[in-house]
């Protein structure tokens, strides 16, 4: 079952758009990097539910967290 965290979500759908580029894609929109902020400003609020979650929960929602934050290194490269 995987976590449901609005934040979360919001920083993966700011991902998926960046990866929908492609590697030798312009970003006509010049958004990559306003992209890879807000997802990160949702990925930080993320972080700090993590300590009023419980459990399982808060186990599934660091997972996602570790896996949102390794994502957007990745594109930010």
């Amino acid at each position: 079952m995987q976590m449901r965290s609005p934040e979360l979500n919001i920083a993966e759908e700011h991902l998926d758009r960046i990866g929908g580029l492609g590697p030798d894609d312009p970003d006509p929109s010049g958004k990559k990097r306003d992209w890879l902020n807000h997802a990160r400003n949702h990925l930080n609020n993320a972080r700090k539910y993590v300590g009023r979650a419980l459990g399982k929960t808060a186990d599934e929602l660091v997972r996602r967290i570790v896996q949102v934050a390794e994502r957007i290194d990745e594109l930010a490269k």
